[in-house]
């Protein structure tokens, strides 16, 4: 008998482990390498979930402190600012790019070389208000390289802009 209900009770779980834990694809994670001196960084990646979700922390142990950025061309001027948290809908993509939303990772511990990988922890909130980590590698790519959309955004880098 016992047997039994224990193993009626690991198949719901496993049933209902699904619907728990939202199945989040992360996909092109890099973040640009860094100039000696410099002390951030943006990364940018794509996350698709089968689930509505609340991106709402991310964390880095390369750097002092990680947060979600907007950026936007305003008047001829690009203008960032401090995201609290992102949203991702169901089977949407939302990709952080170059010239929009970005992570940006603070106070860096050491500078980030090409070919390296940066850790990144993600927090996401289900719409019950639990939440879940992830782990990300972004791949570092070369300091002088084009971002892949190769938009003039993209090539004006975090050099010019408001922080509000």
């Amino acid at each position: 008998m016992f047997a039994s209900v224990m193993t009626l009770a690991a198949f719901l779980f496993a049933a209902i482990r699904p619907a728990l834990a939202a199945d989040v694809e992360v996909s092109g994670a890099w973040a640009r390498a860094t100039a000696p001196g410099q002390d951030s960084a943006a990364v940018y990646l794509t996350l698709k979930s089968t689930a509505r979700l609340k991106l709402v922390d991310v964390a880095s142990p390369v750097a002092g402190s990680a947060m979600f950025h907007w950026m936007a061309m305003q008047d001829g001027v690009m203008k960032m600012g401090r995201q609290e948290r992102m949203s991702l809908l169901a089977n949407e993509p939302l990709e952080l790019k170059p010239g929009g939303s970005h992570i940006m990772l603070m106070d860096l511990k050491k500078p980030l070389k090409e070919g390296e990988r940066v850790l990144l922890t993600l927090t996401f909130k289900r719409h019950d208000n639990s939440q879940f980590k992830l782990d990300v590698n972004a791949e570092v790519r070369p300091l002088t390289g084009a971002a892949p959309d190769n938009t003039a955004a993209a090539r004006a880098g975090h050099n010019h802009h408001d922080h509000r």
